[in-house]
């Protein structure tokens, strides 16, 4: 259940600071993490999706305050950092899965 992944996906990162999240992907698995992670107090979630219906769709579950819409690595990461005051996010979840 992609809940579950979600879960251990923050287990995995417990003692870190998660004021800034950025999360690199728009599908089940980003929004339930992005939704687990608002939940768990995180300040700001970022999500970089590749189509504007992902990234609608993932403000208006609770999943992220802001969305990317980008496929280019370089342009995403430059905004996540500029989103981020410009030191990027503390926490970078990749939720693709391809190479």
């Amino acid at each position: 259940d992609v809940y579950a992944c979600g879960v251990h996906a923050l287990h995995r990162v417990a003692d870190r600071d998660l004021r800034r999240v950025a999360i690199v992907g728009s599908g089940a698995i980003a929004l339930t993490l992005g939704q687990l992670a608002r939940a768990r107090g995180a300040g700001l979630v970022a999500m970089v999706a590749r189509r504007e219906a992902a990234a609608v769709r993932a403000r208006a579950a609770g999943a992220a305050d802001v969305t990317i819409v980008s496929s280019d690595a370089e342009e995403s990461g430059a905004r996540v950092r500029d989103l981020m005051a410009g030191v990027g996010a503390d926490v970078v979840f990749e939720t693709v899965g391809g190479e």
